[in-house]
């Protein structure tokens, strides 16, 4: 039994006649004609999306005429056309096989980006489907220029990341579909619960320089933090139902260079590969497994 087709359907149907116009017209000689036609359609019908139609029409014509005991005239001709039923039109079915395809693809794309800059151009342009939780270990300052703290803006935040004042504090920020719903830094710990759609509580901890250096980004009490030096962020996409990323950009050195624990991205690809194939019920089903 498939997953994908209901049902299918075959029909076939043709004929052919030949004459020997010699007889009707007195000849001596033979003069022979011939023809057939037959017509042939297969129907997919999907489980979900339009059903798939194939036709095909074969024509076969002949003619074979003698003048002389060795001496005649024989021709044929034979056509198939067969209409594969997307032509024209786009199938809804191809089309959503197509926009799963793009937020694969996207997702597979954003665990690979190591450049800021991009990571955050990535997180911009889909701001209305992430949730971003970003947490400060020991310091997020010190490697910010007026370039690196502009990228930080375009995601809608209002710290200025190259003031001195920022210099081995504690921070979080958490934007949730392009808004900004908690943003502080503080000399002291700073942490934070926050939930999501009933499902996920995620606790998100910060401790500067003075009080501990850690960031902590725990989700149904796991930790999904590389909590490593600078700018710790993990992404909720929210619409497949699942975390799909986690890194940390050493903002205390200019280069910003972006560090993940293979360990948790491979448990993140894992649950989306579960979305992507069997479909958004297996959010309603298995959520109390996500983080098993």
């Amino acid at each position: 039994e498939s997953d994908l087709v209901d049902n299918v359907s075959y029909k076939e149907f043709g004929g052919g006649a030949k004459f020997n116009i010699a007889k009707l017209t007195g000849y001596s000689k033979s003069a022979e004609f011939s023809g057939s036609f037959k017509h042939s359609e297969n129907e997919f019908s999907m489980k979900v999306g339009d059903a798939v139609k194939t036709s095909s029409n074969f024509i076969n014509a002949g003619a074979s005429v003698q003048f002389l005991p060795r001496l005649g005239f024989t021709a044929g001709f034979q056509m198939i056309n067969t209409d594969y039923g997307v032509g024209g039109k786009t199938d809804k079915t191809l089309e959503s096989f197509r926009s799963e395809y793009e937020d694969v693809r996207e997702i597979a794309n954003l665990e690979t980006i190591a450049d800021l800059e991009k990571y955050t151009d990535l997180l911009f342009s889909d701001r209305d489907r992430y949730i971003v939780f970003i947490c400060v270990n020991d310091d997020c300052q010190k490697g910010f220029d007026n370039e690196h703290d502009i990228m930080m803006r375009k995601l809608g935040l209002s710290t200025d990341f190259t003031s001195e004042d920022l210099h081995r504090k504690s921070y979080i920020a958490i934007i949730d579909r392009g808004k900004i719903v908690y943003e502080n830094d503080s000399y002291d710990k700073l942490k934070v619960d926050y939930d999501i759609d009933g499902t996920y509580t995620v606790t998100a901890e910060s401790s500067g320089y003075y009080k501990g250096r850690a960031a902590h980004i725990t989700v149904n009490g796991i930790d999904y933090s590389k909590n490593g030096r600078g700018l710790n962020v993990v992404v909720y996409d929210t619409k497949s139902g699942w975390f799909v990323d986690s890194v940390a950009f050493d903002s205390y050195k200019e280069s910003f260079a972006a560090k993940r624990d293979r360990k948790v991205i491979k448990e993140m690809f894992k649950k989306y590969e579960d979305y992507v194939l069997y479909g958004p019920h297996i959010n309603e089903e298995h959520a109390e497994d996500v983080l098993r």
